[in-house]
């Protein structure tokens, strides 16, 4: 999927057992040790500037080797379906009527004017998975390994709209979360085929090429995006994934990616509805509280959703959810078709500079 899901994998497939579940020796002592281990609290993941989150866990005392580790070893193997579905099924018909819908109320509106000099101003927010060590006080039967719950932060973003300039970023709280570790963060344009790799030794740089977040390379019609959907490759998924499921997760990489350009989101939306096992979930909530509809698909272990406003059809954002989580781990306070990461896109914004509010 990304490059998380590819490392998860890498290292899940070294120790792959030919059953569904891991060893239970292993398991045992995978969680017997990360849960006598007592390490200092990790730093939560921050998003990258430009990158869809993907699911993302913020690992919060020892329990977090634990679960990273059970993942690994019994899930990552079996990500996709064994076969394709039948080429051209398409999505169920209810599925395929939002996002037609989607598709309609996102060309409704022209697509904001941009200069190369400006930025993409993205405003978002994007709830992680925190999980942590449960106090043998408050379980002394230890029925449950972990604890787990959504941290939310509200992120920040400027784009630039050619790549050339910095892109930066503010990670801010959200209504009653905790303030995130990290608060403004940069990230180098490239400029002249260079980039700066540290703000703070501009004589560093590296060989780059512009990653411009207006994007003028990707199609506008439904075929041809649904061609782009299906070009060969892994892109990070691995072949454990379907082709099917690729698709739907590249969608979601370039809606992402596209949230100024109407027209390319317009055509994912209508390709998307021709990719088989796409199917709704409706009264799903987003990460700003926003009750929508989702439209989604299950490959493996792993569901991911598109989030749209049941009456507008707005897109709202994307939930993921690790199916079965509780499969490995006994986690106080999750289900396990729980999200286990979230974003709701609140705002999209041509902006002059960087920091610059719409």
């Amino acid at each position: 999927m990304n490059h998380d899901l590819r490392m998860l994998r890498e290292l899940g497939e070294s120790r792959m057992p030919p059953a569904d579940q891991p060893p239970a020796e292993l398991r045992r002592r995978v969680l017997a040790s990360a849960l006598s281990a007592r390490g200092g609290r990790a730093r939560p993941p921050r998003r990258l500037v430009g990158a869809r989150p993907a699911w993302r866990f913020a690992a919060v005392g020892a329990t977090a080797a634990a679960v990273t580790a059970a993942m690994l070893v019994g899930q990552i193997g079996h990500l996709g379906e064994s076969a394709p579905a039948p080429a051209r099924a398409g999505a169920t018909p209810e599925a395929a009527r939002i996002l037609q819908l989607a598709a309609y109320q996102v060309t409704a509106a022209p697509a904001p004017a941009a200069r190369p000099d400006q930025f993409v101003f993205v405003e978002s927010v994007d709830s992680i998975l925190h999980i942590g060590d449960l106090e043998p006080a408050k379980d002394p039967d230890r029925r449950h390994l972990a604890t787990a719950k959504l941290v939310s932060q509200l992120t920040r973003r400027w784009l630039s709209v050619d790549g050339t300039k910095d892109d930066f970023a503010r990670y801010l709280p959200w209504r009653s979360s905790p303030a995130p570790v990290e608060q403004p963060v940069p990230s180098g344009g490239c400029r002249d085929g260079r980039e700066v790799i540290d703000p703070g030794k501009p004589d560093v740089t590296k060989a780059c090429t512009p990653k411009p977040s207006v994007r003028a390379d990707l199609p506008t019609d439904a075929e041809a995006m649904l061609r782009y959907l299906y070009r060969p490759g892994d892109d990070g998924a691995g072949p454990g994934y379907s082709p099917d499921q690729k698709a739907f997760d590249r969608a979601n990489n370039i809606i992402e990616q596209t949230l100024s350009a109407p027209a390319v989101q317009a055509a994912v939306f209508r390709a998307v509805a021709q990719v088989p096992g796409v199917t709704v979930s409706p009264g799903t909530v987003d990460a700003a509280g926003r009750r929508g509809i989702a439209v989604g698909r299950t490959g493996g272990s792993f569901r991911f959703e598109l989030i749209f406003d049941a009456t507008t059809h707005k897109y709202l954002g994307s939930n993921a959810a690790v199916l079965d989580l509780a499969k490995f781990f006994i986690i106080r306070g999750m289900k396990p078709t729980d999200p286990s990461s979230q974003t709701a896109i609140l705002r999209v914004a041509i902006v002059d500079r960087a920091g610059q509010l719409p």
